[in-house]
């Protein structure tokens, strides 16, 4: 199938750290390695319209093989920030996390990109925690009413529910090659 945008938060890789501020010892859980997401974002690079573009938020990734073109998609520098005022996961508090994005050549930008997104986190236990304020932000940013969004790694919904209040249609998938992480709770069982 053929996409408009691919807007994903990757199951990056992690590591166990121990204690966090309610004291209790840290986990990780087996995740894709960063060369298993280079591919499969380039094969999905050739999925995307040459209007479309393809978002994705995770780490510094200036010095990983994701710091390149795939195919007919530009990598566009800057990249933008988003402020958050929780953590990476246990153990890993960060202020910032980068959003990287990757243009085809007759994309236009919806409107002015800004250079930080201030979306609050719902809550800082897992990684790949993404509040539906900071997928719309974005969506609304960089993409046109009507559009198809695809989140291959599609965990908690977010980019959906994101997609569906701007009245765009949502693909959600999940990529095979990602081991499977321990359930997550629900924010009631904490």
């Amino acid at each position: 199938m053929i996409y408009d945008c691919i807007a994903t938060d990757p199951p990056w890789p992690v590591e166990t750290r121990r204690g966090t501020k309610s004291g209790k010892p840290g986990e990780s859980y087996p995740t894709m390695d960063i060369a298993s997401i280079v591919l499969v974002l380039e094969d999905l690079a050739t999925q995307v319209r040459p209007h479309g573009l393809l978002i994705v938020i995770g780490p510094d990734l200036f010095r990983t093989p994701l710091d390149r073109d795939f195919g007919n998609l530009r990598r566009r520098r800057p990249g933008i920030w988003w402020k958050c005022n929780g953590g990476m996961g246990y153990g890993l508090k960060r202020d910032f996390e980068d959003i990287h994005y990757w243009t085809g050549k007759d994309w236009k930008p919806r409107s002015s990109i800004p250079g930080v997104v201030p979306a609050p986190r719902g809550h800082d236990r897992y990684t790949t925690s993404k509040p539906i304020t900071l997928w719309t932000h974005l969506l609304e940013a960089f993409c046109h009413e009507g559009w198809t969004i695809y989140d291959p790694f599609a965990g908690g919904g977010s980019v959906g529910d994101a997609a569906r209040i701007l009245g765009m249609e949502p693909v959600m998938g999940r990529e095979e090659i990602a081991p499977p992480g321990p359930p997550q709770k629900s924010l009631w069982e904490f």
